[in-house]
């Protein structure tokens, strides 16, 4: 799954990078320019925006606390992961709440549903909440010391 989410971001970026060279290019050197490139741009960008977010944190690429004692490193890892978990369901059930509710509204110059900005964030939280609950089922179930998730766990 990971990979398959790199090549797309690996795609996204490749587009992305080259309709705003090929934009620059023309703007200044012909003093002409694609005008659906800033709007395409934009839309690219949140989608790149979200979709790293789950591949980051897939990768476990969040701050931990080393100063703690073991039980500490527990209780708060448990506190953190229920909290991030909280805020997805928030974030997913108001993302798809805003995205239907502008779904109808369409982009000047694309036409595309100014909703599929928004709808960006629903699959971003449904990872990210799946990767929670199984990082908390594995801290509640384990019984040895406490141990902080490996990258890529």
């Amino acid at each position: 799954m990971k990979r398959v989410l790199e090549g797309i971001l690996a795609v996204l970026i490749a587009v992305l990078s080259c309709i705003v060279f090929i934009n620059v290019i023309l703007r200044y050197g012909f003093e002409s320019s694609i005008l659906s490139v800033d709007e395409l741009s934009r839309y690219l960008f949140v989608w790149l925006t979200f979709i790293g977010a789950i591949v980051a944190f897939m990768d476990n690429a969040t701050f931990v606390v080393e100063k703690l004692s073991p039980a500490n490193q527990r209780r708060l890892s448990l506190l953190t992961h229920s909290l991030i978990l909280l805020l997805c369901i928030a974030l997913g059930w108001g993302s798809l709440q805003k995205a239907l509710q502008d779904w109808s509204d369409h982009s000047p110059i694309l036409g595309l549903p100014i909703g599929l900005m928004y709808i960006a964030c629903l699959p971003t939280s449904v990872a990210i909440a799946l990767i929670e609950l199984r990082r908390l089922y594995h801290l509640i179930t384990r019984n040895d010391s406490f141990q902080q998730p490996q990258q890529g766990a």
